[in-house]
Formats: structure tokens, C-alpha cells, sequence
């Protein structure tokens, strides 16, 4: 064993070359620091990627593209509707804001106008996706 330097203290251990981390020293070691499928240094690590074939579906100009986003709108569209409705439930349960005057909070000038508006924009959405999902079924 190493003689204890002059200060009193142990000498500390030194880290194994397996676990020891490279570039910043005071950053602790860990021996699962990455996870590798196969060893790295294998040939196994450089299998070829393989590609299959692309489907019959991609050939040529087809709907599937904006079927698929028709979707993600629906999808949209319906999240739109749903915080729209929850928003309504709950300003009827709301008390009014304290200087507005109004008795409840389904009641102020300010509300009713955002209200509206976010009504306005959800109705046209569906409008258009009503429009876009029909286009996209028809057809060509």
C-alpha cells in the first residue's frame, strides 16, 4: 500500500480503464454510460442497412397523402371543439370578473366576444375539412 501523503488524507483510487470517462475529469464514471446492440468493434456493427421495396402505394400520384392529413385536421379539429365545450361548461360555473359589473361570468360583453369568435373559427374549420375530406374521397 502507497504511503499516505504529508496532509493526513488517503490517496484516492483510481478508477479502472473500463470505467474511467473520457474529456471532463470531474464528471463521475459509469460502467452503463451507453448500451450497444452488438459490440462496436465488431464486424457485426457495420451490417449494411437494409431497404425494403416501397409499396405499390407510392408509384404514383395518389390520396394517401391528403387522406392522411385530412386526418391529423379531424384530429385537430376535434380538439378544437372539445377545449371549445369544456371552456363554455366551465365559464357557466365561473363567477364574474369583480369589476365587470355582470352578475355571472356568462354575462360579460368581453367573454361573449372571444367566446364567439373561437366559435366562428371552430365552425369554419370543420366547414373546410367537411370540404377537404369530400375532395379527397372523390374520384380522379
Amino acid at each position: 500500500m502507497p504511503d499516505a501523503p504529508a496532509s493526513g488524507r488517503k490517496p484516492r483510487a483510481r478508477p479502472s480503464a473500463a470505467v474511467r470517462t473520457s474529456g471532463n475529469p470531474r464528471r463521475r464514471a459509469s460502467r452503463t454510460r451507453f448500451w450497444w446492440p452488438v459490440n462496436p468493434s465488431s464486424t457485426e456493427a457495420n451490417w449494411p442497412i437494409r431497404s425494403s421495396p416501397s409499396p405499390s402505394i407510392f408509384d404514383g400520384p395518389k390520396t394517401y397523402g391528403a387522406r392522411a392529413q385530412v386526418l391529423h385536421a379531424a384530429l385537430d379539429t376535434g380538439i378544437a371543439r372539445g377545449a371549445l365545450d369544456a371552456a363554455v361548461a366551465q365559464v357557466t360555473k365561473a363567477g364574474p370578473w369583480f369589476e365587470s359589473g355582470a352578475a355571472r361570468a356568462a354575462d360579460e360583453p368581453l367573454l361573449l366576444q372571444q367566446a364567439g369568435d373561437l366559435e366562428i373559427e371552430v365552425r369554419a374549420a370543420e366547414a373546410l375539412l367537411r370540404e377537404a375530406a369530400s375532395a379527397s374521397t372523390r374520384p380522379t
